[in-house]
């Protein structure tokens, strides 16, 4: 895959390039299953928004049945690249594009800034980058890179996220 290109002297934040075929996954849903459509409900990271019923295979988001409940993970965008953070049967996932991506293997994710205006993200798999992503700098707290990043560096809440 090649690797997002940093920000622009113009500001400009990287776009995706190159994801290629998107990576294999199970496709089996959570717990947090919703009665109607059978994918795993999720909610933005930040904002309002709706519920939505996420298709881990195909990626869409289709918004819940009003009343859902049960929480399997979150959704938002990281650089304008549809993000979504997750735990399916086989453990926690995250699909960043087109592209899903085990939680529960050798990961590492990396985020940080590289200037006083743009983060990056980026999870590497047994060593391989399979993801990069240059962003504007956010308040922790609405970042959702910082966010996968924290709760994978706690086992504690790493182990118990989105767990039912």
């Amino acid at each position: 895959m090649a690797p997002m290109a940093p920000p622009g002297a113009g500001g400009q934040e990287a776009r995706r390039s190159g994801w290629g075929d998107r990576a294999p996954g199970n496709g089996y849903s959570s717990a947090a299953q919703s009665a109607q459509g059978g994918g795993i409900s999720v909610r933005p990271f930040v904002g309002y928004g709706v519920r939505a019923d996420f298709d881990p295979v195909t990626g869409a988001l289709r918004a819940a049945a009003p009343g859902a409940d049960g929480l399997g993970g979150v959704y938002g965008d990281v650089g304008g690249v549809p993000v979504v953070f997750y735990r399916e049967r086989a453990g926690l996932a995250l699909r960043v594009g087109d592209r899903m991506i085990d939680l529960d293997g050798p990961v590492d994710i990396e985020h940080g800034p590289v200037d006083p205006r743009h983060t990056r993200f980026a999870v590497t798999v047994a060593g391989a980058l399979v993801c990069e992503l240059f962003y504007r700098s956010l308040p922790r707290e609405m970042d959702l890179g910082a966010y996968v990043g924290q709760v994978l560096a706690d086992p504690a809440q790493r182990a118990g996220i989105f767990a039912h």
